[in-house]
């Protein structure tokens, strides 16, 4: 029966006939009613074999809901996903099972969707826990009613899915497949115009209007049909006309370099079956929600238009992704033929919504099946080894990928190249509870991954540019695209590698070798300083090509840590040995590239261009730090662990290049003769070198470094961004890494008093702290304070100083904490003896140049930091038993300090009674000489005493107050006026804002305005006003005329940018037009008024307090929020 109604579909079902005299486009009644009735409606008395309505409701109303939910998400559609149980953030809910869980409260996260998946709810893989909704709760099985329908709808699914399958991916134009037959003669066709994603709605809608001589309204239908179905026909009749509004339109979409829009004439009766596959598969779709059945017989994929790929997925969807065992065996089949899947969207120019690859999020993301497709497809490698494959042409003669400058097709073809590695994402997401047979088959991904890194590592080197500017700026934004891609995957291809020892050990050691291989030998030179001795390579950053993509190096320091923090290091020590690499080629590469980072901030790099300081920007950005600068810390923290603390920092000195400082004691006696650029260059450098060091013993919030947890490392992020500055939940969310899961773990409040102590190293890293003590780093500290101490020298920088005492402090309180776990043991941590010990005669010990900069004037702003760091030094009882007091002991040295101070303080206070009696001389002999000027006032001279308190405007010894009005001239326009009740107001610039300088309980909350009489503050004074006032004075209206102009300004300024940071017009907050001190408000000036003059001139207070109203009007939260405190 179904075979032979299929010949009959031109008959009944064709494309309607597009007459462009009418505005109506579309089926007509009678060709709807002649499909429903004589084409579906005997398909389904085929599979119900009664009235299929009645079997159909039936069936719906007696079968209970499914356990999972299988809706199906439109476009702009709410999803909710739950933070506290989702197994990852594609784990979503509809807004009804949203509604009826145990989500709703929990943390959640709500979005819209972009159309094409479904709800989760029932899929007990997606959920740490409450998988089912009350409507989707597993149920008892009261068995399937109307036994014989299985039957008949394998039967008919088959054909139909077989008939839609062959039609949808029809090639042919003007024929059809061996088994159907054009039964029309009338030779009618129709011109089919195609989307292609490039071109835009003016130039179809433009194009439509020239080829087919149709309205702008029918050719806006045309395109919008065009865009949402993929396909529509845009001419009906005969071959000739057909193809001539196809010449039109490839002619006028061809031009300006672009690919003309894909047109074909095509016969009625191929389309109108094609239309009819479409709705035949609709119906499908339908019947199987109704019913309950899950069957599938298979699909395709090919070059469809957007409407048969979306029927295809909505198919999908209402049946086999909603069983798991169909959803296995299509994720086997989808598995299978990837690389091709991936290759046919690549060269497609469809979106990805409807491309079947979008499928992957369905089936990669359940880790059952995910971990099954690895483990029997190899998955894992495949994805790798397509993604490589596809950027061969990429590479140059080295290996390494070099990215031109794309045109817009390539761009395109990247950009689709991108979701293979989302595919690698979703693939990862969760880590397998047992190996078995995964172990193999993830190696050989990993094998794979280190083929792709190889080729990024040292990509892209940069030369420093030395006699003139980059004339072209090299492209940078791909790869700086492809490690923000590839970050993600290696932190879950690390947390993979650390949950089978096994695993990591052999992934260690594949990624050392791969590293090996990468090393470029060079030649060696020898490097001698406090008599220490290495050595190192003869690289200079500044003069030989450098690389900021390092991805092995920062793998292999990733996996070392993890040796430590499962344990493998101290189980097994001899699993995991160097081979070819020495430590100090370990750490070379990322050496080489923080040396790059320090020589741009110190604007060694300027000739280079954007592309230098923008990918330095992202080095160090949030999104990719913690797989670029994090990593290589660690790695420089790995070599510091398995070397020789003087040699580290030998290298550390040779690579940024300042060697040349403490290689000789004539470099601070020869640096007057050096250029200003070279000298502030080395200052910068060796800040940035004391910075590093600071990082690499201090940076131990690292689980496997240090003894913290994942929730230690968190809340330390979050109180170095809160030090920095107050930060809004969701501004603070942004300033800090995220993983997989896109959470950053913020979620508790933090309570801190100032920074506690370092966290103890794990024994694996215990000898990072020799970096302090070593005897190299001892002799870079001292030449710097002894630099300091000579007020000659310009070879030292107040950061440099500052650095120097922070690394002095961090060695003490290292010592502390040695001497302490100690015991009655000795320690083997010295480095107080070494700060006190002399380096020669005219080299002295660290504490003693401390010492002599207490009395350096230049130094008075770190005077403090420096008596602290003295206090701490000579604070333990252990080094008083060794003698340290002997000679020059701190106590005396305070003494000392009290006493300087005391005679200081003598000093200044007879040169202020010095230069006091020189002024009231001074003004005794003017006024001698211009008697005339004083006529009628006393000439009595001024005694210097005690100053008498300020006015009083209450009490027994209330001022008097002065009558008469006072002459004022305004800022702005610089008249001159009296304050009088008749004259122009006149106003001062302010500034208010809350204060509780002056309140009783600081932890209590803002009141609220209208809980308490605003003219009688409470006894504890929780919040009152603080205003100031730079004193100058306008008139009211130029005022407002000034304060206008400034906002028409700001308003007509596109990006502020750097400028006028300091005020925000928002907040009505201005400059002082005069000083450019910063202002929110001004000041009402009263005239002069008391007694009963002042009552008579009370009408005219109300006029000059008005002026205050456009003032509150521009801040209203200070004028509400705050009270008559003052």
């Amino acid at each position: 029966m179904v075979l032979e109604l299929i010949p009959e579909v031109p008959h009944y079902l064709h494309l309607p006939i597009q007459t462009f005299s009418h505005s109506h486009i579309g089926k007509s009644k009678n060709e709807e009613f002649l499909f429903q009735h004589l084409l579906l409606e005997p398909l389904g008395w085929f599979l119900c074999a009664e009235d299929p309505e009645t079997v159909l409701s039936y069936l719906s109303q007696s079968s209970q809901p499914p356990q999972l939910c299988g809706h199906v998400f439109h476009m702009g559609e709410p999803t909710y996903s739950c933070r506290e149980c989702a197994v990852d953030p594609t784990c979503v809910l509809c807004m009804d099972c949203f509604q009826q869980s145990i989500h709703k409260t929990h943390r959640y996260r709500m979005n819209t969707s972009s159309g094409g998946g479904f709800c989760d709810c029932g899929d007990v893989e997606a959920w740490k826990h409450g998988p089912y909704c009350q409507q989707h709760r597993p149920h008892s099985d009261p068995g399937l009613p109307l036994v014989y329908l299985a039957c008949r709808a394998r039967e008919l699914f088959s054909i139909c899915l077989c008939y839609a399958s062959d039609l949808l991916t029809w090639e042919g134009v003007d024929s059809l497949p061996a088994n159907l037959r054009i039964l029309s003669c009338s030779g009618t066709y129709c011109c089919m115009l195609f989307n292609d994603e490039v071109h835009t709605y003016d130039q179809v809608i433009f194009t439509l209007q020239k080829a087919v001589s149709c309205t702008q309204k029918e050719a806006v239908i045309f395109a919008t049909n065009v865009d949402r179905d993929g396909r529509e026909t845009v001419r009906f009749g005969d071959s000739k006309q057909c193809e001539q509004a196809k010449n039109i339109i490839e002619r006028h979409t061809s031009r300006g370099n672009h690919k003309p829009l894909k047109v074909c004439v095509m016969h009625s009766a191929v389309v109108a079956h094609q239309a009819f596959a479409m709705h035949l598969l609709a119906w499908l779709g339908q019947v199987i929600i109704n019913s309950g059945e899950m069957i599938f017989a298979g699909s395709g994929s090919g070059p469809e238009p957007k409407s048969n790929r979306n029927v295809y997925h909505q198919l999908l969807m209402s049946s086999v992704l909603m069983d798991m065992e169909y959803k296995r065996n299509f994720g086997m089949l989808f598995a299978k033929n990837y690389v091709r899947l991936q290759k046919d969207f690549m060269e497609d120019d469809h979106e990805r919504s409807v491309s079947v690859t979008a499928l992957s999020v369905q089936l990669f993301t359940v880790p059952t099946l995910a971990q099954e497709l690895m483990a029997t497809q190899n998955l894992l490698k495949t994805i790798l080894r397509l993604f490589y494959d596809q950027l061969k042409d990429q590479r140059d003669r080295n290996g390494h990928f070099q990215f031109e400058r794309y045109s817009d097709s390539q761009d395109f073809h990247f950009r689709r190249m991108q979701n293979i590695l989302s595919d690698l994402k979703f693939l990862l997401k969760c880590r397998p509870m047992e190996w078995n047979d995964l172990r193999q088959c993830f190696l050989d991904g990993f094998e794979s991954l280190l083929e792709l890194l190889k080729a990024i590592q040292g990509m892209e080197p940069i030369t420093r540019q030395l006699s003139h500017h980059l004339e072209v700026e090299p492209e940078w934004e791909t790869a700086v695209s492809l490690q923000m891609q590839l970050s993600p995957i290696l932190t879950m291809v690390q947390d993979w590698c650390a949950s089978d020892e096994l695993v990591l050990v052999d992934a260690y050691r594949r990624c050392l070798a791969a590293l090996s291989s990468c090393q470029d030998e060079g030649p060696m030179e020898q490097l001698i300083l406090c008599g220490h001795s290495m050595e190192a390579g003869q690289y200079i950053v500044s003069q030989k090509p450098v690389s900021i993509h390092l991805p092995l190096s920062r793998l292999l320091a990733g996996l070392h840590v993890l040796l430590s923090k499962t344990g493998v290091a101290y189980q097994s020590p001899t699993l995991i040995p160097l081979g070819d690499m020495s430590p100090p080629s370990l750490i070379e590469q990322p050496l080489r590239c923080l040396a790059l980072v320090a020589q741009e901030r110190a604007g060694m790099w300027r000739r280079n261009g954007f592309s230098l300081v923008n990918q330095v920007y992202y080095y160090q950005n949030v999104r990719c730090r913690r797989e670029m600068f994090d990593k290589d810390i660690i790695m420089l923290q790995v070599g510091a662990s398995m070397m020789d603390p003087n040699h580290f920092i030998m290298l550390l000195l040779k690579r940024f290049e300042v060697f040349h400082m403490f290689g000789s004691s004539d470099y601070a006696r020869n640096i007057g003769s050096d250029p200003k650029d070279a000298v502030q260059h080395n200052a910068t450098l060796l800040e940035e070198l004391l910075h590093l060091v600071i990082m690499v013993v201090g940076e131990r919030y690292v689980p496997g470094l240090a003894q913290v947890t994942g929730e230690d490392v968190v809340r330390r992020e979050v109180v170095h961004q809160l030090s920095i500055k107050p930060m809004a939940h969701s501004e603070l969310v942004k300033a800090l890494p995220e993983d997989e899961n896109h959470e950053t773990g913020l979620e508790a409040v933090v309570e801190m008093f100032p920074p506690p102590e370092m966290p103890p190293l794990l024994p694996m890293f215990a000898s990072l702290e020799n970096l302090l003590q070593a005897d190299v780093l001892n002799c870079v500290l001292g030449t710097i304070l002894h630099w300091v101490q000579d007020p000659r020298c310009q070879a030292w920088t107040e950061a440099m100083l500052q650095k120097v005492l922070h690394l002095v402090m961090m060695a003490l309180q290292v010592e502390k904490q040695h001497l302490e776990s100690a015991g009655e043991t000795e320690s083997n941590f010295t480095f107080s003896l070494k700060a006190l010990r002399s380096r020669g005669t005219s080299s002295p010990g660290i504490f003693t140049l401390l010492e002599r900069l207490q009395n350096v004037t230049q130094l008075d702003a770190h005077k403090d930091c420096i008596t602290w760091t003295l206090q701490v030094s000579y604070g333990g009882e252990r080094r008083e038993e060794e003698g340290l007091g002997s000679g020059r002991g701190f106590p005396y040295e305070i003494e000392r300090d009290k006493s300087e101070c005391k005679r200081k303080a003598e000093m200044a206070r007879l040169r202020r009674e010095k230069i006091m009696a020189q002024m009231s001389a001074m003004q005794r002999h003017f006024i001698a000489e211009n008697r005339e000027l004083f006529n009628g006032e006393d000439a009595c001279p001024v005694a210097v005493g005690p100053c008498r308190s300020g006015p009083a405007a209450l009490g027994t010894g209330v001022t008097k107050r002065r009558n008469g009005q006072r002459v004022m001239c305004c800022i702005l326009c610089q008249e001159e006026q009296e304050t009088s009740p008749t004259a122009t107001a006149m106003v001062l610039a302010a500034f208010v804002q809350r204060s509780t300088v002056m309140a009783g309980t600081r932890a209590r909350a803002a009141l609220d305005s209208g809980a308490f009489d605003q003219l009688l503050m409470p006894a504890d004074v929780p919040c009152g006003t603080h205003t100031t006032s730079c004193g100058h004075v306008m008139h009211a209206h130029c005022w407002q005329s000034f304060f206008e102009a400034v906002q028409a300004k700001e308003q007509r300024r596109q990006h502020r940018l750097r400028a006028h940071t300091s005020y925000d017009i928002d907040n009505g907050e201005f400059l002082c037009p005069l000083c450019q001190c910063i202002s929110n408000t001004v000041i009402p000036i009263l005239f002069c008024s008391h007694g009963d003059a002042g009552r008579q001139t009370c009408p005219h207070l109300k006029m000059c307090f008005l002026l205050f109203t456009p003032c509150s009007a521009v801040f209203p939260h200070y004028v509400t929020s705050h009270t008559c405190s003052t």
